[in-house]
């Protein structure tokens, strides 16, 4: 009879040790959260808003410009595309749009020559902003892109 009990007690710890070991959480890999300058490359950004000294001028835009799309290439050039509505249809459907790049916070963003706040930059939304002088007085403008 002792010996059945040894031979259960031993199967009972075994038994534990093989379920506490089998239940054992694996620790998941953090996801690598995207540098800012992965996050805005690649991407095809549509002008939502465009904002200066507090009005909205979005709608005055062309409808034919409304659906281009803005392209921050890893080469730090900028590549424009006309979208499905061009103004012009003899238009090549791409251009230059010119040059980017971050400062090395990644705080601020130089668009062919004008520097801009960056308010927020996630995985949908790019929002930049300028203040400048226009006349002696400030002047601030606020640009809003979302992903397409």
């Amino acid at each position: 009879m002792k010996a059945i009990n040894k031979i259960t007690s031993a199967l009972l710890v075994l038994g534990l040790g093989i379920t506490i070991v089998s239940c054992k959480k694996e620790t998941p890999t953090p996801t690598p959260v995207p540098t800012k300058t992965e996050l805005i490359t690649g991407k095809n950004w549509m002008l939502t808003s465009y904002v200066m000294d507090n009005v909205e001028y979005y709608d005055q835009i062309a409808s034919c410009q409304q659906d281009n799309l803005t392209i921050f290439n890893a080469n730090n050039t900028v590549t424009i595309d006309e979208g499905l509505t061009k103004c012009d249809p003899l238009a090549p459907q791409t251009s230059d749009g010119g040059a980017w790049s971050f400062n090395p916070a990644e705080t601020l963003i130089t668009l062919d020559g004008s520097e801009y706040e960056l308010e927020i930059l996630n995985s949908t939304t790019l929002k930049i902003k300028n203040t400048a002088q226009v006349g002696g007085m400030p002047s601030i403008s606020t640009i809003i892109f979302t992903k397409q």
